[in-house]
């Protein structure tokens, strides 16, 4: 989930504009993306 190259998404933005808008199914491929395994 980048934005460009080497720019990634952090965890405020996942929760702004996917879980508070209510598109989250809870399939975990977030936590599987995430380059640092903080999900």
């Amino acid at each position: 989930m980048a934005t460009k190259k080497g720019n990634l998404i952090a965890y405020n933005d996942l929760e702004s504009k996917i879980i508070n808008p209510g598109f989250c199914t809870l399939c975990g491929a977030c936590e599987a993306a995430c380059p640092v395994h903080a999900i």
